[in-house]
């Protein structure tokens, strides 16, 4: 973990090839650690990536993902500004905070459909959400 999260702050751009690939924590993971994330166009990389601001999207080609790499590698403080983008782009829409939000405002609807304590609609929807929490916070302690 040590030298994962050492290569990843270290990175002019984390290169990130999968294409139709699902959500994918690789990004997530080299964009909260300060590095801008060059993605293939398709899939996860759609949702977690704000192209041009944490990172590029692009066709999966080596035309397309060389011309990223070579603007980088001209304009390092480039990678440095986006990784701190990066950052705060993961902080806001997958951190802690950002999840609790989603889970409220899911929980709220759940409620406002019918779904109350008495069909269990809402802890239905809760549980497995309160349990990851739990899950994560005695793996992190």
């Amino acid at each position: 973990d040590a030298e994962r999260d050492r290569l990843l702050q270290g990175a002019v751009c984390v290169i990130y090839t999968p294409e139709n690939e699902h959500f994918g924590i690789v990004p997530i993971e080299a964009m909260y650690a300060g590095a801008p994330v060059l993605a293939a166009k398709s899939g996860g990389p759609l949702e977690t990536v704000a192209d041009g601001r944490s990172g590029f999207l692009r066709e999966n080609t080596p035309d397309a993902f060389g011309k990223v790499m070579a603007g980088l590698a001209t304009a390092p403080e480039r990678s440095v500004a986006m990784g701190k983008a990066a950052h705060e782009h993961v902080l806001k829409n997958f951190g802690t905070e950002a999840f609790e939000e989603s889970l409220d405002a899911a929980v709220r609807v759940t409620l406002a459909r019918g779904g109350g304590a008495a069909g269990g609609g809402a802890w239905l929807l809760a549980a497995p959400f309160l349990f990851l929490m739990l899950a994560c916070s005695l793996g992190s302690g």
